[in-house]
């Protein structure tokens, strides 16, 4: 989705800053007031539209390392998992995922940050804190070092619980649907094949009748 490309900018922007920050910390001369008041207003402005995005995702953002730990966790994760970021920053993503599901996530995550590509549409479900489950779905892109070499992930997982309700619900009723169309067919079919029957017997009789009446024919003849 769009947000993660503007998050990824976001994070790689807010580095820059802090970096800029470190130089005008350390830095003697004129011009360390001048870049030191513009590192500031740049990492205020960074930060304001990451919370805005982060506010307004129906999900939580987060950042792992290349093994899948995370590092960064928003703390609009505890509106839909009941853990505080603290709770979740140093753990496997994999630790919150339905047993089900860990096989096919971890699959998708390896073969991923393998040949270094996006995670896209990955559909898991997981535990929330109280033990209820929730279902997302998890996108995410690859950062590297300067060198090229993954250092990790940044993705945001949505919450489609809702969706996945309604369309095991439709799915239901489809189901249904389908059955109860069978079984009022059925009466029909026998019906059919009954009359069906009666139809190949008839000549068979006109036939016999015939017979017999051409018997008569020929003794009275006689």
């Amino acid at each position: 989705s769009s947000e993660i490309y503007e998050i990824n900018n976001l994070t790689d922007s807010l580095n820059r800053v802090m970096a800029s920050l470190k130089l005008a910390i350390h830095k003697v001369g004129v011009k360390r007031g001048e870049i030191f008041e513009d590192a500031v207003k740049a990492k205020e402005t960074a930060e304001q539209r990451q919370k805005e995005l982060f506010d307004n995702i129906k999900g939580w953002a987060w950042e792992t390392d290349a093994k899948g730990v995370y590092t960064f966790c928003s703390k609009n994760i505890s509106h839909f998992l009941g853990y505080s970021p603290d709770e979740i920053i140093g753990k496997n993503i994999f630790d919150f995922i339905i047993t089900e599901d860990q096989k096919k996530s971890k699959q998708t995550f390896n073969e991923a940050a393998k040949k270094k590509l996006q995670i896209k549409n990955l559909e898991n479900w997981n535990v929330h804190k109280n033990g209820t489950k929730i279902c997302v779905v998890t996108n995410a892109v690859p950062f590297f070092d300067e060198n090229g070499n993954l250092l990790g992930y940044r993705g945001v997982d949505t919450d489609i619980s809702t969706e996945k309700e309604y369309e095991i619900k439709i799915n239901q009723l489809n189901s249904g649907i389908s059955m109860h169309k069978s079984e009022l067919n059925e009466p029909l079919y026998k019906e059919e094949k009954v009359t069906h029957n009666n139809e190949i017997d008839s000549p068979s009789e006109k036939t016999k009748t015939n017979e017999r009446n051409r018997k008569i024919s020929i003794s009275s003849s006689i």
